[in-house]
């Protein structure tokens, strides 16, 4: 939907490919921003504005905060900038580094997991959706979600947010059961130039299930703010 009007780049963070070579155990989170930035430098874009959601809206503020001058703009869509996981979810979180490049859809009862914690988003679309947003997340290794969970359990962005002063759209979703409005107060309290868009119907994975009304309300935010 975005492309149709801007030009997009996407990129997968490191380790989600299973054949990139990506050496995880040395990775820290910043250097996931770092990889964002190298990126854009071999494709010569100068700035640009972001579009994160979940996990990658923590790459997202930390590349707003380094580098104001390259990133005039963000939406983060289903944000947190802190969220504690708990010792017994870390330690699952931990050992499952080792797990390497077995994919998600291997684990035991698969469909079955996600279908309760996203089903309910889906049943407004076409099975394909479904059946898409199944293959996308279970093609990714679960030692690679496993390294970006134990990097959550050490990160606190909340005291960078009020030196990001570029305007930011958050968008979130009443049912979402992954990132509840607790955890992304932080954001709305402390992010100086934040306007927040709360939706009645979506759930996390709103790029899945309302691509639609997603991308309309990204497109009249860059256009209110001069950065289309």
């Amino acid at each position: 939907e975005l492309s149709k009007n801007f030009r997009c780049i996407g990129y997968d963070l490191a380790g989600v490919d299973p054949n990139d070579g990506a050496k995880l155990f040395r990775y820290k989170h910043k250097d996931l921003a770092e990889d964002a930035i190298a990126i854009l430098e071999a494709l010569g874009s100068n700035k640009t504005n972001i579009l994160a959601a979940s996990f990658g809206t923590t790459i997202a503020q930390r590349l707003l905060h380094d580098h104001p001058a390259r990133f005039p703009g963000a939406v983060l869509q289903g944000a947190f900038p802190h969220r504690p996981l708990g010792w017994k979810n870390y330690l699952m979180a931990w050992g499952g580094r080792f797990l390497g490049k077995k994919p998600m859809l291997s684990f035991p009862k698969y469909d079955q997991t996600l279908h309760a914690v996203y089903g309910n988003d889906f049943a407004h679309r076409e099975p394909e959706a479904w059946n898409w947003f199944l293959q996308c997340v279970g093609n990714s290794p679960l030692g690679t979600m496993a390294h970006q969970a134990c990097m959550i359990a050490h990160l606190d962005l909340r005291p960078i947010l009020p030196a990001i002063s570029q305007p930011v759209l958050l968008l979130c979703g009443e049912k979402d059961r992954v990132v509840n409005s607790e955890a992304t107060a932080p954001l709305v309290e402390r992010l100086p130039h934040c306007e927040h868009f709360l939706h009645p119907d979506w759930g996390h994975v709103s790029c899945y299930t309302h691509p639609e009304e997603m991308a309309d309300r990204i497109q009249g935010f860059l256009r209110a703010k001069g950065l289309s």
